[in-house]
Parts: C-alpha cells; sequence; structure tokens
C-alpha cells in the first residue's frame, strides 16, 4: 500500500504548468528605459506594493532612505503593505494573480485594495509554484490579452530565527544543563522537530528541559503565523532537512492542529495563532504567553524587537529570546545574528556595560548556498519554487530568499493606459534601487545582500547579476515594440547586456528530470520519503532488501504526477513483515525514479532500516 501525501497544488496534473514552460523560452524585449517608455527615468506616479512582512524593514529603508534620496530625488511616493492591502507572501503572490489569475488592480478585482488602485509589485519569501507563475501568466481571462510574464526577484536574503518564551512560571535560574555558554536554552533539531509536531516526549518544558521545576508540567505553546508566510516555508523546510515529515505545500498547516481563536491560547492548547497576520503580531501573541511561555519563529529584523538576550545573572532573567540553531547533521550549533555579541541587548538590566559589538545587526547568511536556481536567458521568469537555502551543513542553517514580483510589461497585465505607464515607470525605477543601491545597507538592517559571487559551474552569472537582469528587462507595451524592431536582452557578470538580432524563437530543450529527496525516514513499519521534483511526469519508487540470499521486495509504486513537493509512503509487504519477526533489522534499498513527460528517466537511492522484533540470542552457560 502507499498513499501520496499532498497539499496545495502538491503533484497533481494541471495543464497550466505548460503556460510556464512556454513563458521560459519567450525572448524578452529591450530593456532598459528605452523607446518602449514615454515616461521619462523618475518621472512616473506612486504605488504601492504588498505581501512579505519580512521584507518590512527592508521596503522601509529602500522607500525612505534609497529611492527618494539615490534613485529619483523628488519623485513619486512608494509604500509597502498600506492602503488597505493583504499582509504575508501568500497575499503578495495572491495580488499578482496566484490563486486564479486576477491581479489586485487589474481586470476582475473589485473591492478594497482594488478602489485605492492596487499593487504593481509584491513581496514573497516563498516562491512562487509552477501552477501559481501559469496563473499569474495567464491573467484573469481565456483570452490571450491579458496574458503577461511576471518576473520572481531575488532581492534580500534573511535568517528566520527560533524564538522562545520562557514560562514566568519556571524556577530561575534555569538548571546551567539546560543553557548554551550564552546562557540561552539549548534545543536540539530532534527536540525542534518533536515540539512543532507535538510528538510525544517533546510536549512539557519538562519534556526538552530536564531538570527544570515550577514549569515542567507546562504546555508547550507552539505560536505560528496566521496566514500563509515565508517564514513559515523556510522553517518547515529545514526542519524536514533535518528529518521531519511536515507539510510544506500546506502552508499554514501543523500537526495536531488545535487553534481556538485567534488571538487567545488556552492553557491546553498547543497550536496558537495570532490575531492578524505578520510577523510582528505573531511576536505580540508570544510576548502575551507571560506565565505559560512558547515557542515561535520569525524572522530576524522581526525578532530584534525585544527577542535579544540580557544575559544577567540576577533577576528579573530575560525569558523572551531567540536561541541557536544545530546545523544539520552536525552537533554544532549556530547564530541567527553574524556578529559574535550580535544576539545580546544594548542594556542591560544589572546596569552592567555590554560587550563591543552587542545588539550588532546582520542576518548570518552570507555563507548559505541556494541551490536549484534557474537557468535560461533570463532566469527571473523561469521556475524558482525549487530554490532552497535552509538544511545547511555548515553554517547557520534557516536561510532564506525574499523575492520582488513584477510584471514584464503592465501594458499587457493591467492595460494600456497612461494612468499604467506611470506606475510601470516606478516600478521599474524603484526595483532599479533596489537591487542596486538599495543593496549596500541590507546587512545593517539584520538581512544579507543578494549575493555577487559567481554561481557554480555559471562562470559570470551571480544571483545580483540575475535580479538586475530582470528588473532591467521590465518595459513598457512591447507587443507594439516588438512588432518594430524586437531585441533580446540576456544576463551579464554586473549589468545586463543587451543585442539588437532579430527575434527568433528557439525550440524548448528536454524537461528536466533533476529532483531532490528532500527527507527519509521510518515510522513504525512505514518507509516515508519526500521528494521536490521539476515538473510533471512518472514517478516510480521501490524499496528492496537482501534476505537469505535473496532480493525481498519491501513495497513499491508508480503514480503520474504533477511539479512540486510531496512524499510517498510505502508500507511494508507482508513478506517483508514476516521476516522481520525473525529478525533485529532489515536495512532497505529504496530507489526513487522519476521520468519527466517527454524526458529521460533520473534515478536515486536512500537507504533506512527497519526494526525486527527478535530478541537477541544469549549463549548458555556451563558449569562444571
Amino acid at each position: 500500500m502507499f498513499s501520496f501525501n499532498l497539499g496545495g497544488a502538491g503533484w497533481k496534473r494541471i495543464a497550466l504548468l505548460s503556460a510556464v514552460a512556454a513563458a521560459a523560452i519567450v525572448p524578452l524585449a529591450a530593456s532598459s528605459s528605452q523607446a518602449a517608455f514615454t515616461d521619462p527615468a523618475c518621472g512616473g506616479a506612486a504605488i504601492s506594493g504588498n505581501g512579505s512582512t519580512l521584507q518590512g524593514v527592508a521596503q522601509t529603508f529602500w522607500s525612505t532612505n534609497v529611492f527618494p534620496v539615490l534613485n529619483c530625488p523628488g519623485g513619486p511616493a512608494v509604500t509597502y503593505n498600506a492602503n488597505g492591502n493583504a499582509t504575508g507572501s501568500g497575499a503578495g503572490r495572491n495580488a499578482m494573480g496566484a490563486a486564479d489569475g486576477v491581479r489586485v488592480g487589474g481586470t476582475g478585482c473589485s473591492g478594497n485594495p482594488c478602489n485605492a488602485g492596487g499593487s504593481r509589485f509584491s513581496g514573497s519569501d516563498e516562491p512562487p509554484t509552477p501552477t501559481e507563475q501559469a496563473h499569474m501568466n495567464n491573467g484573469p481571462t481565456s483570452a490571450t490579452t491579458d496574458d503577461a510574464v511576471i518576473h520572481v526577484i531575488p532581492v534580500a536574503a534573511a535568517a528566520i530565527t527560533v524564538v522562545v518564551h520562557i514560562p514566568g512560571s519556571c524556577t530561575q535560574p534555569l538548571p546551567a544543563g539546560d543553557l548554551d555558554s550564552t546562557g540561552r536554552i539549548i534545543l536540539t533539531n530532534a527536540q525542534l522537530i518533536g515540539i512543532f509536531s507535538h510528538a510525544s516526549g517533546f510536549r512539557t518544558w519538562g519534556d526538552v528541559l530536564p531538570g527544570v521545576a515550577g514549569c515542567d508540567t507546562q504546555v508547550i505553546h507552539r505560536v505560528v503565523r496566521l496566514d500563509s508566510s515565508g517564514s513559515t516555508f523556510a522553517l518547515k523546510s529545514f526542519l524536514n532537512h533535518a528529518g521531519g515529515t511536515f507539510d510544506v505545500a500546506n502552508n499554514t498547516a501543523w500537526p495536531d492542529d488545535d487553534t481556538g481563536t485567534p488571538g487567545t491560547c488556552a492553557s491546553t492548547q498547543t497550536i496558537c495563532r495570532s490575531a492578524s497576520t505578520g510577523g510582528g503580531n505573531l511576536r505580540t501573541e508570544l510576548n502575551s504567553l507571560g506565565t505559560e511561555g512558547g515557542i515561535g519563529y520569525l524572522a530576524l529584523p522581526d525578532a530584534r524587537s525585544g527577542y535579544d538576550f540580557d544575559p544577567t545573572a540576577t533577576a528579573p532573567h530575560d525569558t523572551t529570546y531567540w536561541i541557536k540553531v544545530q546545523a544539520v547533521g552536525t552537533s554544532t550549533f549556530f547564530d541567527p545574528d553574524a556578529n559574535a555579541n550580535g544576539y545580546r541587548t544594548t542594556t542591560d538590566a544589572d546596569a552592567s556595560t555590554p560587550p563591543a559589538g552587542s545588539g550588532a545587526k546582520g542576518s548570518n547568511c552570507q555563507t548559505t548556498t541556494f541551490g536549484n536556481i534557474p537557468a535560461g536567458a533570463d532566469p527571473t521568469i523561469g521556475d524558482w519554487s525549487q530554490v532552497d537555502g535552509t538544511g545547511s551543513t555548515t553554517g547557520y542553517p534557516i536561510c532564506t530568499l525574499t523575492y520582488d514580483l513584477a510584471y514584464d510589461d503592465d501594458a499587457a497585465a493591467y492595460g494600456n493606459t497612461q494612468t499604467e505607464q506611470d506606475k510601470a515607470r516606478t516600478v521599474k525605477d524603484y526595483l532599479t534601487g533596489v537591487v542596486g543601491a538599495g543593496q549596500g545597507g541590507l546587512f545593517a538592517n539584520d538581512y544579507d545582500p543578494v549575493n555577487n559571487a559567481a554561481l557554480p559551474g555559471r562562470p559570470g552569472v551571480s544571483l545580483l547579476s540575475i535580479a538586475q537582469g530582470g528588473v532591467n528587462a521590465i518595459g513598457w507595451n512591447k507587443a507594439a515594440d516588438q512588432n518594430n524592431t524586437p531585441t533580446t536582452t540576456t544576463v551579464a557578470t554586473t549589468q545586463p547586456t543587451t543585442t539588437s538580432t532579430p527575434t527568433q524563437t528557439q525550440p524548448p530543450g528536454p524537461p528536466s528530470n533533476k529532483f531532490t529527496v528532500t527527507s527519509s525516514h521510518v515510522s513504525g513499519h512505514k518507509l516515508v520519503v519526500s521528494i521536490q521534483l521539476p515538473g510533471a511526469g512518472r514517478l516510480s519508487v521501490k524499496a528492496t532488501a537482501s534476505y537469505k540470499g535473496k532480493t525481498l521486495t519491501v513495497g513499491s509504486t508508480s503514480k503520474s504526477v504533477g511539479g512540486g513537493r510531496g512524499s510517498v509512503t510505502l508500507n511494508a509487504s507482508a513478506s517483508t513483515l514476516s521476516a522481520l519477526k525473525k529478525l533485529k533489522s532489515l536495512r532497505v534499498t529504496v530507489k526513487i525514479t522519476f521520468t519527466p513527460t517527454g524526458g529521460s528517466a533520473a534515478s536515486k537511492s536512500v537507504t533506512l532500516t527497519l526494526k525486527g522484533s527478535a530478541k537477541p540470542k544469549h549463549k548458555s552457560k556451563h558449569h562444571r
């Protein structure tokens, strides 16, 4: 028997996937502010954006200190998460039409914030899935007249922190054995997985902090986001790399979810949600649990307010702070702040002088490698849903990219009017500053800038040059421009370059067969493998073992699937269960084969061990 555990778009056959593939081979029209824009640079109109709350601090910095100072002094205003726009990464993607093709402020949009003009760019820490991207590109109708191409532009990197509120009922100081050298509690990856999955043995503070008194029987409240959040996406991805089986596709789903009314948290409740969307409201909810405490997660810029640490040895002891997190597969713990004393408060409650560098800002993500970066002439119109920087074995393991979403041509997305051109001009000018001068102040605001080092195997191409190339490609009324002198844009080392050769449609290459096994584990007599697929195709999973000199089939399945993330569960066969009664353990090889539609097969294998029930044999003793 088997089950495919799906969530959201999951592994479903969706015809719209082909629209993304088609978009990836459409050459871009000439970028810069060429003939397509009749508005001069900085001559546009005020715009708004919405979405990711992780980006909140950065967007304030960009719209206040970069765009009106360095890019367009005296230019139009840019606001973010204002004008009634919904917040959170999911809301940001939906503003661009991820749910059904209806773009906020565009055709088919009604009510507020459409009445306020709607967003013309948005933020998301979770990149759109192929299905969402197809909805964005295809628009609200079946006609091609509202088709447009969305750019997924990396604009910053950030650390997601694990934050705790130690119950006020705990006897202080906490036992030294529960604390690291900085005075903060230690929670291993196994404990974090157990806590967030509400597993037996990880449900009270006494379960995870041996020797704690006064609060040992207190339930650990898991404080999670109300909305679809990129921070949730990053945390769950990390926990799965560490051995968990969290549903990443269904962003707001948590094991044993007993949420009551958002904004309230009963004493026995294990999942508590904030009353409103956004990371700041999660922080507020966690702060409110003074006596009972809890655990949650925040982007470092959000955690900075109230969750830095005062290691005073005298009362009152600090009970709200972020903790170090264990690198996957190692015994080493890393702080989300890149500075030695960055985790500390800038003033100490016992009036002692904090050491130099206390409160220094900057996400500890400089060494993070983000895998599965799209290729092509303009990677920002490709599939970013498989890009992942969590699960590091050598540094802080919960780092994420965050993205701004904007259309290649707003004339196609929102209509060919002067009003829309004025807004589109500002979108391009603003994002030019974001991926240009705006990168310089990110570290000081608790982020990391987009990396400008060459990507592995791609000399001359960096994440930053990809982002700059995507912004540079944004234009206006490209359909009319292409009817005259079509051109193509390519990504260069630092600044994108433009050529004036006629557009030629290239035949698509073979579909990718590269997939990732994100985690694998044993649950009783079940084998569970989580997989990330590049697109639709056929997935076959077969588990075998060697038993008595023969190959034993433990379980197998084959199924047509769509792209994205999902998991496969194989129950041990009857013959395997019979063998396990005679064995202490059985080593099993699980072979995963993915064949993309119209492409060639690729395989990977993982090894898992099933526990048997045979008791060890003891030699009898003979006494002479």
